[in-house]
């Protein structure tokens, strides 16, 4: 097949690209032809399906100059509700695994001359939502989408999308990249202040406050009066959201996400309860020593100590990603006084 794709190669000449056109040597668009190759059975393979040397042959000596060739991620294929849901499949939406897919073939075809472009989502099917005309009369005229839209206005998932940060493209999906280890997620949380805590309100919504933190054996602790709404909330559903970030421009967001479970320490006589007291007080107040026991017990008079024990914790530091320093801008930056 070597011979045959040499000879396409100098047929095609890619040059370049134009905005969305990939462009010839002359930097006219480029126009190509040839055949569709999807193999929907497993191993999925052009060559399982029986596609090899010779065909490319015939191809390249009728003058055709391209292959169509078909990927295909066969859990979507009858997943599209969830999809469009984003729904989550091992602590991931579908959509991420979708893009990390991509990823995949990307980084697996890196370098090929021979690959053109990808189709990042052909013929999206918009799940069952589609039943509620396709047999009517008339059918579907404007093609239904997702929860009634036109299907003409779906578009493939923000993150398999590509976007520019001038003249640098950002990948498809660099969470993998970005992700802290769990030395790096230790010593951000030990730097910052303030921490963002979730539970679960009364009507159900998420209750939000912004809490001052200890940390010990890497587990976060805040304390908080017996009965707050906080507290509240946590003795009817232990379930708790922390978020900590720092950043003020794209380049230098970063930050720490912890989902799990909350265990209410309200037994005084309990080292741990006193142990969380004093690394709070020492994080914002300073050294907690015996003439400062007093001031310690007296921040924690009819309080309660939380503990998040994790589930589940996500991480982001964007000055991975080597981006171009960026201002900070807009109305909401600081003005100098």
């Amino acid at each position: 097949m070597s011979a045959s794709l040499a000879v396409i190669r100098n047929r095609i000449a890619v040059g370049g690209r134009s905005g969305r056109w990939i462009t010839d040597a002359t930097g006219k668009v480029l126009l190509v032809s040839g055949v569709n190759m999807v193999n929907k059975r497993t191993p999925y393979t052009p060559a399982a399906d029986g596609f090899g040397s010779a065909d490319a042959a015939f191809l390249a000596a009728n003058g055709l100059d391209a292959v169509r060739v078909g990927v295909l991620w066969e859990a979507l294929q009858v997943a599209e509700n969830n999809f469009w849901a984003n729904a989550s499949v091992d602590g991931e939406g579908l959509q991420d695994w979708y893009a990390g897919a991509w990823r995949h073939v990307a980084a697996y075809f890196n370098g090929n001359p021979d690959v053109l472009g990808y189709d990042l989502f052909n013929e999206p099917v918009p799940g069952t939502s589609i039943l509620s005309c396709m047999l009517a009369a008339g059918g579907c005229p404007a093609g239904i989408g997702h929860n009634g839209r036109p299907l003409t206005q779906e578009r493939a998932p923000a993150r398999c999308r590509p976007r520019r940060n001038g003249d640098q493209t950002m990948g498809v999906n660099q969470r993998a990249q970005i992700r802290m280890s769990d030395e790096e997620a230790a010593s951000f949380l030990q730097e910052c202040r303030t921490a963002t805590i979730a539970t679960v309100g009364p009507g159900g919504f998420p209750h939000l406050v912004a809490m001052w933190y200890g940390l010990l054996d890497g587990k976060l602790y805040f304390e908080t009066k017996a009965r707050s709404q906080k507290a509240v909330n946590l003795r009817r559903d232990p379930k708790v959201s922390c978020s900590v970030e720092a950043g003020e421009s794209y380049d230098q967001l970063r930050g720490v996400a912890i989902e799990g479970t909350a265990v209410i320490i309200d037994d005084t006589s309990s080292e741990e309860y006193w142990a969380a007291a004093v690394s709070v007080y020492e994080r914002y107040q300073g050294s907690c020593t015996e003439e400062k026991r007093p001031l310690v017990e007296a921040m924690m008079n009819k309080r309660v100590v939380i503990r998040v024990d994790p589930a589940r914790v996500r991480s982001w530091d964007h000055r991975k990603l080597g981006l171009p320093a960026m201002p900070v801008a807009g109305s909401t930056a600081r003005q100098e006084r």
